[in-house]
């Protein structure tokens, strides 16, 4: 798994970093506080 490329893929579908205001992280999951929810895209 290359993980810099899974985490771009994941900021891209969240619309890029400067909409997250918050990250938590586990083992499974990550748990983002959005600005702005409706720019999320489902990968």
């Amino acid at each position: 798994m290359n993980y810099k490329e899974t985490g771009q893929k994941i900021l891209d579908a969240i619309g890029g970093k400067e909409k997250v205001q918050n990250l938590v992280n586990c083992a499974k999951r990550l748990c983002f506080t959005l600005a702005d929810d409706k720019v999320v895209q489902t990968i």
